[in-house]
């Protein structure tokens, strides 16, 4: 399958109503850019701390583009103890 990279960021403004990167592409779609030989899993981006140290069951959002990559990842999010909502992305222009 090749290597995974999960893309944790939320380029956001403060204000928290548009993307803060120039070109208005997310972090994930922009990181995909940058390395378009590997997978990209966006995840782990909205919860706060104390759930990342204690997940306890905490609602965790896995969205991707491969199939096996997201699977992935949902496996380690389960492996610590998140409950795993997955999104399918089809919406990137890669």
């Amino acid at each position: 399958m090749g290597k995974v990279l999960i893309d944790v960021t939320n380029p956001i403004t403060i204000e928290f109503f548009e993307v803060e990167r120039p070109d208005g592409v997310s972090g994930a779609e922009y990181l995909q850019r940058l390395i378009p030989d590997k997978k990209v899993v966006k995840t782990f981006n909205q919860t706060g701390v104390e759930n990342l140290g204690n997940p306890d069951g905490s609602v965790m959002f896995v969205a991707g583009e491969d199939e096996e990559a997201v699977r992935l990842v949902v496996e380690l999010s389960n492996k610590i103890d998140f409950a795993i909502y997955i999104q399918q992305l089809f919406c990137c222009q890669i």
